[in-house]
Order: structure tokens, then C-alpha cells, then sequence
């Protein structure tokens, strides 16, 4: 038998030690030495000989799985040591990433398996644990655009989008098709709901976006002697044009012919367009017998945005005009103005009902109206009128700065990345990133930022501190932070150290108001609203907005 005591083991025959191991070191592989024995009263010699002893091998171990930011559970994997099988399939998942395999560090700087790969001996330690970490990258999807008969511009075309970065669309710019204009790119081919100008950092699966066109037709005008004729041009199919007639002094309109044809007896003649367009305003000189006191037909100066009539056409001196102005469908009357024929400002009293009116002077007048696009808000459902922050959501929204996660969501409850500031400030200082590792580059080469966590979600005092050192970097006057006291707040003290500076800044700037229960609330996730309205108040009194 073996007996095995203070570290040597020895081999008993009879109840005789017959043999030793000198250096009994644990593990790996022993040397037994038997010496001189007998049994039995023959006497036996042997030579020394040598007995190899190799130590018990561990038994078995367990493999877990972590997500490493993934959703879901994995169960674990139980292995025999000299077993070689496969790793369980995974089966987590996470939103805008493909998984790449498991590895040993949750950074993936250890050693590195396939999914389902086959494996053994992942440790020496019976009855261990192999910790296995999922590994993920930003996942990419397609982008199919269907210009329906447009050519899109060389190195404009979208095939494809990283979540988290997205991409913008080929605009009017980029996408061309003779005699027809470009309204847009849509989610189906119905062209239902709103275009799309971008594919935005949120959104995830493959994309296939429609160019909608419109036709466009030409209206050609012509004026006989004795008038003049406007509002040729240019239109879309199915749009409403309007051409006007006005006679010189001593003249009178008389129709719009088309081809030979009367087609009205209106100086202001508007017609849905259906295709191309020839007009002519024909006049004819007023008899002598009529009244010798002069008129006057105005030089009518309209833009783009509306139409004006005026009445009476050609008025005396002294004569009461009525302007009716109808600006367009998004629009509002900008401006009437009314200048004599010597350059002088004419009167002119806004009756408060889309008319306006002023004395005819003694020459002909020049009438300049202008119009201007009224606000459309935004197109968001989840920003109702009396939300909070729905100004400022529209003025980010109006202005390029933000989009919506979604053609009809603004989601402004919603976190903001790290990356999508660093784009943004990058736009404010005059850039044009052409993605956001460009974006990344310009905040570090800038000194906004470290360039860490780029999809990390910026919490109110780093987005205080991003903005404070954008407005350092573009010589802003930040003084102000230095006579502010942020102590008022319950937990000014939850601040970083870091972040006191931006804070106090942009307290004292108006930028950064405590939220509803008081609190400064530095450590907390900045929303895509809260965000919107910094970024107003940051960018009014600092760049003029």
C-alpha cells in the first residue's frame, strides 16, 4: 500500500517500508525510489527503480455569460475538464449593435471566442468560473433611395447608416430631374405623412426612402402696347398662378388672350396650372372725349408669397387706393410700402383686414408688398402646444440644430449623446463635420471635450460644462460665472469639481435654471428638451440669435 506523510510518500510491503520519495514537491510528476527487500525468505535485490506519480487533473468547471450592456440572460455552461464542446448560442440582444463574439475582458483585450465555437480547458481550477463577455460593435443597416426618374448627384447617394450617427439625405441640391421639382423623400411610396430629410442617430433597420416630383410648367406673359404684364415664370403642376395686367396712363386693359382666344376680362387673371402657359394683355388707348383729369396705373412690386389687388387701377389724384393683400398659405404680409414718383413715402393706413389704403398722389406710385414665412411649430405629436419647452423645441427644430427621433416624435424625454452636442457645437462654430468621428475630432482638437463615451448620455452638468468651454473657444465673455453663487441649491455640493466653473456660468448666464423641486440636479441625464432649451438661451445672448 502507499502511505503518504509530511509531504513524502512511501510504500509499505508487509508491513515494511520498502521505498521512499525524497522530494514529495505536490503536482506534476514524482520519483519513487524502492531499495533492497525480501519476501517470503527469498532475498530479492533490485536495482533502483523508478516510479512515475502524476497528481489527480481538475474535474470540471462553469462558464458564464455576461451581456456586457446586451438584454436578456444566458444560462451557464457547465464543461468536464478534458471536454471539448461548444459554447451555448447567444442569445442576448442591444438596440443598434450586432454581437461579435465572447471574450474574457469586458473590454475585449482578453482572449477572444466565436459564437458556438468549440472549446476545453478554459481553466486549470477545479470547480472554477470562466466569466465570458459578450462583445458588440454599432451595428450598420441599408439605406435603398428611389429617385423615380431623378439622378442623384455624384457622392450624395445614402446606401447605408451607422446607428447612433445616422445620415443625412441627398436634398434638392443633390437629386435633379428636368422639368420637375423635388418635394422630398418619403417612407413609402405613397408619399403618406411628412418627408424625411435625415435618418436620425435613434433610428435602427434597413431604410428605403421615395423621391416625390412634381412637374413644372412655364407661363409665359406678353404685353401689348400700352400696359405692362407680370407674373410668368416657372410652377409647379396644379398650383395657382395669377398674371396681371396694368395700363400705361391714357390706355385701358382690355383681356388675356391665349392663342388668338379670350381667356379673361380680368387684369388679375389666376388659373390652376396644368401645363405650359401663353398669355397676352391687350390694351387699347382711352377715347379723347372722356374726363381731361389724369390717371395714374401704380407699379406693382408683389414677392414671392402672395398676391395684391389693387382698386382702382388707374386712380386720380386725390383718389382713395385699396390694396388687398392675400399672402399664401404659410405666410404673412411682411411689409406695404407706397413711394411717389419722386422717391417720397407714401401714407399708407393698415386696416386691420388684409387691406390697406393711401390718397393717390399727383404721378404714378410704386407698390412694394413682401411677405415672410409664418412659423409652422413642429410637426411632433409628443410636443402639444402647452408643453414646457415647445418654444424652444420649435426654435432648434426650425433652425437645423435638432430632429426628431421619428417623423412625428420629437421624444423629449429623451437622453442626448455625447457626440450629437459635439456635432452640433461643431455647425455652431461654423463646420460641417462630415460625420461624427469628424465631429469628435474637431471637440478635442477644440478642447470642448476629451472625446470619451461618444453615445454616452450627457448629464446636465457635462452638458453645462461642453457648452462653457465652446463659448471659452470662441472668445465669449464667461465672466459672469464668477460672481455667481450656485451654494443656494440643496445639492450644489453633488456637482464635480470640474463642473463648478461651467455651472456657476451658466447659472449666472441664464442658460441653467434649477429644475421644478429646486434642485440643481448635476449628476442628472440632460433630456432632449431640457437640452433644446439650454442651447436657446446659450445661443441668444452669446451669438445673437
Amino acid at each position: 500500500m502507499w502511505i503518504e506523510t509530511d509531504n513524502a510518500l512511501h510504500v509499505i510491503l508487509n508491513g515494511n517500508d520498502i521505498g521512499y520519495i525524497a522530494d514529495a514537491d505536490v503536482g506534476g510528476e514524482r520519483t519513487l525510489v524502492i531499495g533492497n527487500w525480501s519476501e517470503s525468505g527469498y532475498a530479492t535485490s533490485f536495482d533502483y527503480v523508478h516510479i512515475t506519480d502524476t497528481q489527480p487533473q481538475p474535474t470540471g468547471y462553469t462558464v458564464t455569460f455576461n451581456g456586457n450592456g446586451g438584454s436578456g440572460t444566458m444560462a451557464n455552461q457547465s464543461f468536464d475538464y478534458d471536454e471539448e464542446k461548444a459554447l451555448t448560442a447567444n442569445s442576448f440582444t442591444w438596440t443598434g449593435h450586432d454581437f461579435t463574439g465572447w471574450n474574457t475582458k469586458a473590454d475585449g483585450s482578453g482572449t477572444s471566442y466565436t459564437d458556438k465555437q468549440k472549446v476545453k480547458k478554459l481553466t486549470d481550477t477545479d470547480g472554477g468560473t470562466v466569466i465570458l463577455y459578450a462583445q458588440w460593435k454599432l451595428a450598420d443597416y441599408s439605406v435603398t433611395l428611389e429617385a423615380n426618374g431623378g439622378t442623384i448627384a455624384d457622392g450624395k447617394d445614402v446606401t447605408s447608416y451607422t446607428y447612433g450617427t445616422g445620415a443625412a439625405l441627398p436634398t434638392a441640391e443633390d437629386i435633379t430631374w428636368d422639368g420637375y421639382a423635388f418635394k422630398g423623400w418619403y417612407e413609402d411610396s405613397g408619399f403618406s405623412g411628412s418627408p424625411v430629410a435625415e435618418i436620425t442617430a435613434a433610428d435602427t433597420g434597413a431604410k428605403t426612402y421615395y423621391a416625390k416630383w412634381v412637374k413644372l410648367w412655364t407661363v409665359t406673359v406678353t404685353a401689348g402696347d400700352g400696359g405692362t404684364a407680370s407674373g410668368g415664370g416657372t410652377f409647379e403642376e396644379n398650383s395657382t398662378v395669377t398674371v396681371t395686367a396694368v395700363p400705361d396712363s391714357g390706355y385701358r386693359f382690355i383681356r388675356w388672350t391665349e392663342n388668338g382666344a379670350q381667356v379673361s376680362a380680368d387684369e388679375s387673371y389666376a388659373f390652376p396650372l396644368t401645363g405650359d402657359r401663353s398669355l397676352t394683355a391687350e390694351f387699347a388707348s382711352n377715347s379723347s372725349g372722356g374726363s381731361s383729369r389724369p390717371t395714374y396705373s401704380p407699379v406693382l412690386d408683389v414677392g414671392d408669397g402672395g398676391t395684391v389687388k389693387v382698386n382702382p387701377r388707374t386712380p386720380e389724384a386725390g383718389e382713395e387706393v385699396t390694396l388687398t393683400v392675400a399672402p399664401d398659405p404659410g405666410f404673412e404680409v411682411e411689409e406695404v410700402s407706397v413711394t411717389d414718383r419722386d422717391g417720397d413715402e407714401v401714407e399708407v393706413t393698415d386696416n386691420g383686414d388684409g387691406t390697406y389704403t393711401f390718397e393717390q398722389p399727383r404721378g404714378r406710385v410704386t407698390i412694394e408688398v413682401t411677405f415672410r414665412e409664418v412659423s409652422q411649430g413642429t410637426p411632433f405629436a409628443d410636443v402639444p402646444e402647452d408643453y414646457w419647452a415647445r418654444d424652444a423645441i420649435a426654435w432648434a427644430y426650425e433652425n437645423g440644430y435638432v430632429s426628431g427621433t421619428s417623423a412625428a416624435a420629437f421624444s423629449p424625454g429623451a437622453s442626448i449623446s455625447r457626440q450629437q452636442v459635439w456635432m452640433i457645437l461643431a455647425r455652431l462654430s461654423g463646420g460641417a463635420p462630415a460625420d461624427m468621428a469628424a465631429a469628435r475630432a474637431w471637440a478635442v482638437e477644440s478642447g470642448i471635450s476629451d472625446g470619451t463615451a461618444p453615445g454616452g448620455a450627457v448629464t446636465r452638468q457635462q452638458l453645462a460644462a461642453l457648452l462653457y468651454r465652446f463659448a471659452q473657444s470662441q472668445g465669449m465673455d464667461v465672466s459672469v460665472g464668477e460672481d455667481t453663487n450656485i451654494l443656494s441649491y440643496p445639492d450644489a455640493f453633488d456637482a464635480a469639481e470640474y463642473a463648478v466653473p461651467a455651472l456657476q456660468w451658466a447659472c449666472g448666464a441664464g442658460v441653467l435654471y434649477g429644475t421644478s423641486d429646486g434642485r440643481l440636479d448635476p449628476q442628472g441625464t440632460a433630456t432632449r428638451a431640457q437640452f433644446a432649451v439650454m442651447l436657446e438661451r446659450f445661443w441668444g445672448p452669446y451669438l445673437g440669435a
